[in-house]
């Protein structure tokens, strides 16, 4: 320990004479202080000295520092300050990753705590880009299935093509189903609808497509389905089998343009899916499931590209 040592003699009443007069020097007030003085000593050592020591932020010579520590397995230095210093220094080796990903399993836990980890609400899958996927139950319990159809792109009404759309929402399933270990979701999560496509003189090369259906088969069997987004005002994609089924969203209406020649609405945002929201701009990426921003007819044959949908999606959550 490195606190500064109280040092001042305090012996104050022992040295004087058995009996102290006033021939020797020693008037009662005098006397009177010799037998405070070790008292006032001590007290000036401890709130002068010995406190603001210990309350020291000074590199080097604070607090902790003047504190000696004994032995802490794993935990190095000799004082207070030294054994925190190397805490802070395992604990930052854990941020960097020093700890390889998956080395701490359940089995290093307790029994009650493993049990949670295992079997908690904590764990979920996600498959977010158009595809084939299989998910096989490693556990039995209720399940919750979250799944959302593609968007469609972005284009014109094909009942008015001087009407820009945005590309509708894919619809959205919501599910619970009890899995046992070996139970095989299959699913088949739909690709994005395009945007209407023109080249560098805006001559139209294609026009908008829809998105693809969303689709869960259980052991071989299909019992949900998500329709992917549709073009135009005169329908919605719907979902299926699901214990909450929502259609998709409409494109929604961002301008009214008016000429002397052809008034028109423009419904250019994209629609928004459960999961995610329609593109609302130009080159604005549109979340899980939702729709492409519209594309517009410029003059006779020339058409302004729109963008493109989204995929679809399928998250699962292990309920319990």
């Amino acid at each position: 320990m490195k606190l500064t040592k109280l040092t001042t003699d305090i012996e104050n009443v022992s040295k004087l004479p058995d009996r102290p007069n006033l021939e020797q020097g020693y008037t009662a007030n005098q006397l009177k202080m010799l037998f405070d003085k070790a008292g006032i000593d001590i007290k000036n050592y401890i709130n002068d000295v010995l406190i603001e020591e210990l309350a020291s932020c000074n590199y080097g010579r604070s607090g902790a520092d003047m504190i000696g520590s004994s032995e802490i397995d794993i935990i190095a230095g000799d004082t207070v300050q030294d054994k925190l210093i190397s805490i802070s220094g395992q604990i930052k080796e854990l941020v960097n990753g020093v700890i390889p990903d998956g080395s701490v399993s359940p089995d290093k836990f307790s029994d009650d705590i493993a049990s949670f980890l295992t079997s908690a609400s904590i764990r979920c899958t996600r498959f977010m880009t158009a595809g084939e996927y299989t998910f096989e139950a490693e556990r039995s319990g209720t399940y919750k299935i979250t799944m959302v159809g593609a968007g469609a792109g972005g284009g014109i009404n094909p009942a008015n093509e001087m009407v820009g759309i945005g590309g509708g929402a894919g619809a959205g399933v919501v599910k619970w189903i009890d899995l046992s270990p070996g139970d095989l979701c299959t699913f088949t999560v739909g690709e994005k609808g395009y945007g209407l496509k023109s080249d560098e003189n805006y001559e139209l090369i294609s026009k908008a497509t829809k998105g693809g259906d969303t689709k869960l088969y259980l052991n071989g069997n299909l019992i949900a389905t998500a329709q992917g987004g549709v073009i135009g005002l005169g329908a919605r994609a719907r979902s299926d089998g699901g214990d909450l089924n929502y259609s998709g969203g409409y494109p929604e209406v961002t301008k009214f343009y008016n000429s002397s020649i052809t008034p028109a609405v423009l419904f250019l945002a994209g629609g928004n899916s459960i999961l995610g929201n329609g593109s609302d701009f130009e080159e604005d990426e549109a979340g899980p499931g939702g729709g492409g921003y519209a594309a517009t007819r410029l003059n006779g044959d020339k058409f302004k590209i729109g963008y493109d949908g989204a995929d679809g999606a399928v998250i699962i959550e292990y309920i319990k």
